[in-house]
């Protein structure tokens, strides 16, 4: 059994990149209260998405965070392989 988790989310650098292209255009950033209020998840959630403390995630968030972004689950979370396994 491994002891490391091997997938995380990457949605704190996924909404950081999205951050800088909306204000490039001279749009606000998005905040986690407001990805919150339109998606109906929980604030909680996405902030231990965003720090990395999420031991999980369900179907439903990840679900849900693709369609409010418009991308597939590889661009909110990333694969990092035990220490013991070759990167792919």
């Amino acid at each position: 059994m491994q002891d490391s988790l091997v997938i995380k989310s990457d949605l704190k650098y996924f909404l950081a990149q999205l951050n800088a292209e909306r204000i490039r255009r001279g749009e606000k950033a998005l905040t986690i209260r407001q990805i919150a209020e339109e998606t109906g998840l929980a604030t909680s959630t996405l902030t231990s998405l965003t720090t990395n403390k999420a031991k999980g995630i369900q179907f439903e968030t990840l679900s849900a965070l693709c369609r409010y972004f418009k991308v597939s689950p590889q661009k909110i979370l990333k694969y990092i392989p035990d220490k013991d396994e070759e990167a792919w």
